[in-house]
């Protein structure tokens, strides 16, 4: 009896471990799933923004978008965004941007876009805009229904060339 006993003695003292482990492999595949999922709605997110606007008139072309970012961030690439404005009132050509998403903030949307943008604006007056920017984050803070909470703009090393006011 006292052999059994010494046998199952340490088995007993690893059960913690053993359910411990357990548990941190379920709460990893567990996020694993939730990030996947969001990682899919972000795409189709993006896809129904694209659609929106096109109903509305807007030209949008952007590349197909890359997600990618597991484990900590859902990062969605978008190639040379480039979009006009229905009437031709407008149209702008942007860098490569990155659009970046927390898991734990789902409706926080971050976009980085450094890089060489360029608005041309027509009208009696058109004019042509060229912004070069080493550093070009917007923040923008959604609630669930899709209302902006909050916004921010980072912008660092740029400048500036107008063609109307001649910067």
């Amino acid at each position: 009896v006292q052999a059994r006993a010494d046998k199952i003695a340490p088995v007993m003292r690893r059960r913690p471990l053993i359910f411990t482990a357990i548990g941190l492999a379920v709460l990893f595949i567990a996020y694993s799933i939730y990030w996947f999922v969001l990682a899919r709605v972000v795409g189709r997110d993006i896809a129904d923004w694209v659609n929106q606007w096109h109903a509305e008139g807007f030209v949008v072309i952007i590349g197909e978008p890359v997600i990618g970012g597991f484990p900590l961030a859902v990062r969605a690439h978008l190639p040379a965004p480039d979009i006009t404005a229905p009437d031709g009132s407008w149209h702008w050509q942007g860098p490569d941007t990155e659009l970046h998403v927390a898991p734990w903030a789902p409706f926080d949307l971050w976009f980085s876009a450094p890089g060489h943008h360029h608005l041309v604006l027509a009208g009696s007056a058109p004019r042509d805009i060229a912004l070069e920017a080493g550093q070009l984050e917007l923040g923008l803070d959604m609630r669930s229904d899709g209302r902006l909470t909050h916004f921010s703009l980072d912008l660092a090393e740029a400048t500036l060339a107008d063609s109307l006011s001649g910067i």
